[in-house]
């Protein structure tokens, strides 16, 4: 992956934390070579000063947790009831993402489910408020089958 507007050192850098957050400045200059760890970590610092870095997390595997079932949520609100919608589906607990997109006050959200009865059961209780709220014009709530790539980004 290359990222715009950074030396060679700094992308090196990058590539490497973003695939291990937990390296050590030394692991990391020992990796690349002919850099100190010092420089190591006075380049993170600048690249989280400057935004580039916005932060470290953990990313948790949902299946672990007893979460496996994926599952989307592509809604077309109505005019005037947008943010309605987007309140709505992130006040919902098992939605972990919601994002707006491009085109007529369309959102996409994501969330994992325990198991299928749980799954239909949110689905159900979601369609059937959004209806009362009066909210949206289109809603769709699909189920991932197979994920075939997943950089977790």
């Amino acid at each position: 992956m290359q990222y715009s507007g950074m030396d060679e050192l700094d992308q090196k850098i990058l590539v490497l934390i973003k695939d291990d957050a937990r390296m050590t400045y030394s692991e990391i200059a020992e990796e690349i070579g002919n850099i100190t760890r010092v420089s190591v970590k006075n380049r993170i610092r600048a690249m989280e000063e400057k935004g580039i870095i916005q932060g470290y997390r953990t990313i948790i595997d949902p299946t672990g947790t007893g979460h496996a079932i994926k599952f989307f949520i592509e809604t077309r609100s109505k005019h005037g009831k947008y943010m309605e919608v987007v309140d709505f589906l992130t006040s919902i607990d098992i939605i972990r993402e919601v994002h707006t997109i491009s085109g007529q006050c369309k959102i996409i959200a994501a969330g994992y489910a325990s198991d299928p009865a749980t799954l239909h059961g949110y689905a159900h209780r979601m369609f059937k408020i959004l209806d009362e709220m009066e909210a949206v014009e289109e809603f769709s709530f699909d189920q991932v089958t197979v994920t075939h790539k997943d950089d977790g980004i």
